[in-house]
């Protein structure tokens, strides 16, 4: 069981890297390599959502690093019109329902 000190630095870890990429992403926008499109696909919060995700998966927080990438892609791409269906909020909803269960039952 992790602790609460390693649990903020993972914290600290996680802003650190967002921090980062971000001042990446807009220098290399601000320089004209990524072009406009890309940039704002890539500056949204269903690509966040995925960056959340894949950072859990790296701290082995398996169940919901990948629940939390599935809901970012699926939010990202709408595939299959799902955001019609349940919307964002619900996706929210059961995105955070399912991390209280899992943090829970730990």
């Amino acid at each position: 069981m992790a602790t609460s000190a390693s649990r903020r630095g993972s914290l600290f870890l996680l802003l650190a890297i967002l921090f980062f990429v971000i001042g990446i992403l807009v220098i290399l926008k601000t320089a004209g390599l990524i072009p406009a499109n890309v940039y704002a696909r890539l500056m949204t919060w269903q690509a966040l959502t995925v960056g959340i995700g894949v950072f859990l998966l790296c701290t082995r927080e398996v169940v919901v690093g990948a629940i939390t990438v599935v809901l970012g892609v699926i939010a990202m791409f709408n595939f299959f019109n799902l955001l019609t269906i349940v919307s964002i909020p619900g996706l929210l909803l059961i995105l955070g329902a399912v991390m209280m269960i899992y943090y829970l039952r730990r």
